[in-house]
């Protein structure tokens, strides 16, 4: 399944007095369904210019149940899409150098990260005065 940034949550808990309530028809159960994300999205604004988003970071939950497991991430450094920096993959104190491809085939991301790179300045027309 494509991952389409529609803010829309698939299953979650809410809480209510402190005490966990069941959201959606899953419970307390992890979906394990592959979603597939992009390392770039390219998203229209209201005004017809284009805004560039870059992957920078995910994170990962380990463990077959939603209330428990253990949480790892994959970071990019700053430095933009041409950037020589790759990625990292951290987990406790364990730390690793991993390639994108790595990163975009992650079957548990829980969370992901995206960098706006820019957006243009320029006005679609020039601005009236008077």
């Amino acid at each position: 399944e494509a991952f389409k940034p529609s803010g829309q949550e698939r299953s979650g808990w809410g809480h209510r007095n402190g005490k966990g309530s069941k959201v959606g028809n899953n419970g307390g159960s992890k979906i394990s369904k592959k979603i597939d994300f992009p390392g770039h999205l390219s998203l229209p604004l209201s005004d017809g210019r284009t805004c560039q988003y870059l992957l920078t970071g995910v994170i990962i939950h380990v463990g077959n149940s939603a209330t428990s497991g253990h949480y790892t991430s994959f970071v990019k450094p700053p430095g933009g899409a041409g950037s020589k920096k790759g990625w990292y993959y951290m987990d406790d104190s364990h730390v690793e150098m991993v390639e994108e491809r790595t990163v975009l085939k992650q079957r548990n991301a829980y969370v992901l990260f995206y960098t706006r790179d820019k957006v243009k300045s320029e006005f679609t027309q020039s601005p009236l005065r008077e």
